[in-house]
Parts: C-alpha cells; structure tokens; sequence
C-alpha cells in the first residue's frame, strides 16, 4: 500500500509505503489522527486531497476497547498460544 500526500480533516501523511504481507499497528495520542486514518483507509470516509494505492482487500481496525477485551479473553483461556 502507498499513501502519498494524504489529506483528511487534521490528518497528514506526506508518504507511507507498507509491503504485502506487513502488519502494523499505530499507536499515538489522542487527536492525533489514528482514527481518521483508519476511517479513510476501511472506505468509511474519503480523503480530501492525495491518493491511496494497492489498498489491500481487507484493512481492519480495533479500538482500545476492543484490544484489552480480546487480550484479556485470550489470558483466560490456558490452552492459547496467544502470548508464545
């Protein structure tokens, strides 16, 4: 996937480029754009200037929330590989 010149509300990416089979993970501040960006990127909202390429079929994204939630079900469960 390439952004380049990326442009929505206070989000700005000048250039990022990810290679298949990669997986990242943003972390930041609040208001510092992560959510935004996941909006644009999973097709929910569209940027206002720049382009996307090689957007993968499938982009996802969990809140905090969501995260601790999963992580704490995993440490329940005894027979996980989760944390390996």
């Amino acid at each position: 996937m390439l952004l380049e010149d990326l442009r929505y509300r206070s989000l700005h990416i000048d250039r990022w480029e990810t290679n298949p089979g990669e997986t990242w993970c943003l972390i930041g501040g609040n208001a510092s754009g992560k959510s935004l960006l996941a909006s644009v990127l999973s097709g929910d909202s569209s940027q206002e200037s720049g382009s996307i390429h090689q957007l993968p079929k499938q982009v996802s994204w969990a809140s905090f929330e969501v995260q601790q939630s999963t992580y704490e079900a995993e440490i329940e469960n005894d027979d996980t590989d989760y944390l390996d």
